[in-house]
């Protein structure tokens, strides 16, 4: 039998884009984070050759805003239940001041604690990283739950050693804890 989650889940998602319009406003007002990125990215997406300003205007364009030091957080959405009934939320950047929606994305965490689970599509490899980066970067602390190194309770015992051995490495890589404890016909 399995028992059902006490706890709320929170939908969660996050937008992101350049931190700035295009690459020549980016490469005025910031020659040095511009040089940083055009070495990474060229490194990450193989380009031998030196891009036109076209072709970097298109690279910044469709990769910057995956980079929290290149781009920016513009929107976030969530949902839970309250009272049995579902709220939907959705916070955008204003007058440009992704510092404001930071400090949102901070109190909504610190306020829920742990008491919620957060679930999304690819919130471990992108999201979470990126709201963590994005805190980090404007000052504030990490909150308690979202600390994606804190390490998970993982409990087989199933009797069948190689089974186990495969549960427990799909709760470790997958990140949450798994306790499961079965017996009967083998």
């Amino acid at each position: 039998k399995f028992k059902m989650i006490k706890q709320d889940l929170l939908p969660f998602d996050i937008e992101t884009v350049p931190a700035h319009k295009d690459w020549k406003i980016f490469q005025l007002l910031e020659p040095s984070k511009a040089n940083s990125f055009k070495k990474k990215i060229l490194k990450v997406k193989k380009i031998t050759h030196e891009p036109t300003n076209d072709e970097m205007q298109e690279i910044y364009a469709t990769n910057a805003g995956l980079y929290p030091e290149y781009g920016k957080i513009v929107c976030i959405s969530f949902g839970f239940k309250k009272e049995g009934i579902i709220q939907k939320h959705c916070y955008r950047i204003e007058n440009d001041n992704e510092f404001g929606l930071v400090e949102k994305i901070f109190k909504l965490f610190e306020r829920l604690k742990l008491t919620r689970i957060i679930t999304g599509w690819n919130i471990k490899h992108f999201d979470l990283p990126y709201i963590i980066r994005k805190l980090l970067i404007h000052g504030f602390n990490i909150p308690e739950n979202l600390n994606l190194d804190e390490k998970k309770p993982i409990k087989i015992e199933t009797g069948i050693g190689f089974f186990d051995h495969m549960l427990e490495q799909l709760a470790k890589h997958g990140g949450f804890s798994l306790n499961l404890s079965a017996n009967g016909d083998i």
